[in-house]
């Protein structure tokens, strides 16, 4: 690829509601699952999730898919933002769905911002994968 993938890069700043942050795993440490597919590269986490990564104006675009993991009932969503302005929201998700492709523009942007919610109800089994997550140069 022409760029990183995100689990390459360090976040300034991550908090989530259980566990923690994961690279190339899920938040229960095993082989993220999104619907029918094993993703080996990304991050896992838990909702709550705020995951704050410094691009210095470096990258054009953030590439990946996100998607509750498949081994815990959970319901989520997720929201990207860039310089504080929201960019892509994938609506709520359960297990039983395919990952949701994103590609979102960061040109000259300084912050992303990648936001992780409960699906409207509880935090019980919101395991959040972004998959293959990459930021193009």
């Amino acid at each position: 690829i022409a760029g990183i993938y995100l689990d390459r890069l360090e976040p300034v700043s991550a908090s989530q509601g259980w566990g923690e942050l994961k690279k190339n795993k899920s938040v229960w440490d095993k082989t993220m699952c999104i619907g029918s597919r094993s993703y080996h590269r990304g991050i896992g986490t838990h909702a709550p999730a705020r995951l704050v990564y410094d691009l210095d104006g470096k990258y054009k675009t953030f590439h990946g898919l996100a998607g509750q993991d498949a081994a815990a009932n959970g319901t989520i969503s997720f929201e990207i933002q860039v310089d504080g302005r929201k960019r892509w929201d994938s609506g709520r998700m359960t297990r039983h769905e395919p990952a949701r492709e994103f590609s979102v523009s960061v040109a000259g942007v300084k912050t992303l911002t990648i936001i992780v919610a409960d699906g409207g109800d509880h935090i019980l089994g919101d395991h959040a994968d972004l998959a293959n997550a990459w930021l193009e140069k």
